[in-house]
């Protein structure tokens, strides 16, 4: 005898008429959810609200790029430049291994293999041609047809792993690595199971998808773990330099000839921001911790305002030029976070010698 998504045998259309309220309710809360099923996504948005929609939305935009990009401008700019610079690795190299896996394995999400999924977020790759086409049981993969027709377009966003959980989880634990504070390991831990929750309600993710991207995510921690118990003193300068022009160039500069599309975009951003925190080092006096909550503020309003500038003239320069294509669109990823830290170091500069030089 069959069952619906809930669990009732077919031809069962109510609860018995003692306490349906309670027992309906129990019995979706009795629901257990399988890797790649949609089962999970019409249960989690049987309880939809427009307020439940609005919410979970709020929570996944904490995992958008531009959100962490502004977190990483706020740290380098606002509190400690170096442990803010280290987080930006964790937070773009966590990009790139995660846009590598969405291309290499490409597998659709929820709202392509099945219908009757609701697309909270409005961002459904393209309409889908099938209904409950997820897989049939816990450990089972998806349908090979369902998953050779979405492979087959161009240009469409994958969904295993989830990169708003890898991105969120790696960035906040390796902040509570990095400062020690119990409020940043609280949010971790929240985020292990608000952006999920968030991730599938929304149809954007099956559970292996964001089991995945936590997976990810704390494997980002753990190499943070191992970068502050590995003091780089106990080994010689000149290894400990070679290290770093591959972890911050050579590596990055790999991934961009490799994989083309999201993880070059990902690398190019990486080796911008490496190239434009090289040459501040450089050719900067040593930046401190800026005093003063207003002094903090503007240091992070001017960078914002240098990268937003570098972002938008350099997409209209990209759309001036003819046939520039891929390559334009790389270079300008990694043009604009290296000028813009640049230009905003270079002013934040110029700022303190003012103040310096009054009498």
């Amino acid at each position: 005898m069959g069952l619906t998504m809930y669990g009732h045998p077919e031809g069962q259309t109510s609860a018995p008429s003692s306490g349906p309220l309670v027992l309906g309710t129990l019995t979706k809360l009795s629901y257990v959810p399988s890797m790649f099923q949609t089962d999970i996504h019409r249960w989690l948005q049987s309880f939809g609200t427009p307020f439940l929609d609005l919410l979970m939305r709020g929570i996944s935009i904490a995992g958008e790029e531009e959100f962490l990009a502004l977190i990483m401008l706020a740290v380098i700019f606002g509190s400690e430049r170096r442990r803010g610079f280290l987080l930006t690795q964790v937070l773009l190299w966590t990009a790139i291994v995660t846009a590598i896996l969405k291309d290499t394995l490409a597998l659709p999400r929820p709202v392509d293999v099945d219908a009757a999924v609701r697309d909270v977020a409005g961002e459904r790759n393209v309409p889908t041609p099938y209904n409950g086409r997820g897989a049939t049981g816990f450990l089972d993969v998806l349908p090979a047809d369902v998953v050779a027709y979405f492979r087959s377009m161009p240009h469409l966003s994958f969904g295993f792993p989830s990169g708003h959980c890898s991105t969120t989880i790696g960035v906040s634990g390796s902040a509570a690595i990095l400062w020690r504070k119990p409020w940043l390991l609280f949010t971790t831990a929240a985020l292990m199971v608000l952006m999920p929750l968030s991730r599938m309600y929304l149809g954007r993710h099956f559970l292996a998808d964001v089991l995945g991207g936590v997976v990810l995510g704390l494997l980002a921690v753990l190499v943070v773990i191992m970068i502050q118990r590995d003091a780089p003193t106990a080994r010689p300068p000149g290894f400990i330099r070679v290290l770093n022009v591959i972890a911050l160039f050579a590596l990055p500069a790999l991934c961009i000839i490799l994989f083309p599309g999201a993880p070059a975009d990902e690398a190019a951003m990486l080796v911008g921001v490496n190239l434009g925190e090289a040459w501040t080092d450089r050719m900067l006096p040593q930046p401190v911790r800026p005093a003063g909550r207003w002094t903090r503020i503007l240091h992070v309003a001017i960078a914002l305002i240098a990268f937003i500038a570098f972002v938008a003239g350099l997409r209209a320069l990209v759309h001036m030029i003819p046939g520039i294509g891929v390559a334009g669109n790389t270079a300008s990823r990694l043009l604009a976070p290296c000028g813009a830290i640049v230009l905003a170091s270079w002013i934040i500069d110029n700022l303190g010698r003012g103040k310096r030089s009054i009498p």
